[in-house]
C-alpha cells in the first residue's frame, strides 16, 4: 500500500515546467496549462502567481481544459504555485483525496474507456500511506454518496467538507436527479 500511496502522491503532484520558479514578465501576462503526471488536464486547479518584488499575489483557476491566464501584470519577477481541488492534508499529515465519477461510457486519458462505472468516493491515507477510510458508492443522490466530489477541506476538528460539481458532471448528463446534494459535511469517527 505504501507505494501505491507514493504513486497515487507522485500522480498528485502537478507537473508544468513554470512552477515553482521564477519568471519574468516585461508586463502583460502569464499563461499556462496544468496537466497531471499522465498528461492529463487538471480542472479547477489553483494558481498562484506572486510578485517577488511587491509581494503581490493573484489566484486564478484553471479552466475545463487546465488552461489558465493571468493578466495585465507590472513589469517583474514572479513566482507561480499551485494547487488541485481535489486533495488536502490534515496537521496530522493525513491525506484526503476527492475522486470524480468516471461513467460508462466515458474515456480517461489514464483509465481508457470505461466500461464499467467507477463511482466517486473520498480516501483518507495516514502519512504512511495506509488507507484509512473510504467512502462513496453507486447511488449518487445518496447521503454520504457522491455524485461529483471536486473540492475537499479538513477543518481544525477533523471534519471533512467536500463541494461537488453535480449540475455539470451529474444533472446535466441525467446521472443524478436535480435535487442531488452539492455539499456534504463528513465528520470521521476515530
Amino acid at each position: 500500500m505504501k507505494s501505491l500511496f507514493g504513486m497515487a502522491f507522485v500522480s498528485l503532484l502537478l507537473v508544468t515546467q513554470s512552477f515553482g520558479q521564477a519568471i519574468s514578465v516585461n508586463g502583460g501576462s502569464i499563461s499556462g496549462s496544468v496537466m497531471d503526471t499522465s498528461g492529463a488536464a487538471v480542472p479547477a486547479a489553483q494558481v498562484k502567481i506572486t510578485g517577488r518584488d511587491t509581494g503581490s499575489v493573484k489566484v486564478v483557476t484553471t479552466d475545463s481544459s487546465g488552461l489558465y491566464s493571468v493578466g495585465p501584470l507590472n513589469p517583474g519577477n514572479y513566482s507561480l504555485d499551485h494547487t488541485a481541488a481535489s486533495y488536502v492534508f490534515d496537521p496530522q499529515g493525513r491525506a484526503y483525496v476527492s475522486e470524480l465519477w468516471w461513467h460508462s461510457g466515458q474515456t480517461s486519458r489514464r483509465h481508457g474507456p470505461i466500461a464499467q462505472a467507477r463511482p466517486g468516493r473520498v480516501s483518507v491515507f495516514d502519512p504512511e500511506g495506509r488507507m484509512l477510510a473510504r467512502w462513496g458508492g453507486p447511488e449518487a443522490s445518496a447521503p454520504g454518496n457522491l455524485a461529483a466530489a471536486h473540492g475537499i477541506a479538513v477543518d481544525s476538528k477533523g471534519d471533512v467538507y467536500v463541494s461537488e460539481v453535480t449540475w455539470t458532471f451529474a444533472v446535466s448528463r441525467g446521472h443524478a436527479p436535480a435535487n442531488c446534494h452539492t455539499f456534504q459535511k463528513f465528520a470521521l469517527q476515530s
